[in-house]
């Protein structure tokens, strides 16, 4: 009988550890700080999505500035360049200048 009643001790202290490791305050911790790094994860990916739309958005503008630019120096040189024989078509040209 006593063998039974040692093997009732130790199934109790089992359970009762394992109710312990089940509720540490670690635990909790644990599970927070997971959470914590998912989040954190979430808003990364956020970022990294709004990151490369910003810099396809910087790339597009920088294409256009440079075709404005290239327009502006090629106007700016029909204009200036001697190949313009009409005050019209300088002032068409001046006219498109400013609307660049």
């Amino acid at each position: 009988m006593d063998a039974l009643f040692a093997v009732q001790d130790e199934d109790t202290i089992v359970g009762q550890l394992g109710h312990r490791h089940a509720h540490l305050s670690e635990r909790r911790d644990l599970v927070d700080a997971e959470t914590a790094c998912a989040a954190t994860a979430a808003e990364v990916d956020d970022l990294k999505s709004a990151h490369l739309d910003l810099y396809r958005r910087q790339r597009r503008y920088e294409g256009e500035v440079t075709a404005v630019e290239d327009r502006l120096a090629e106007l700016d040189g029909m204009l200036y360049g001697g190949s313009v024989t009409s005050p019209k078509e300088a002032v068409a040209l001046q006219n498109e200048i400013g609307h660049l």
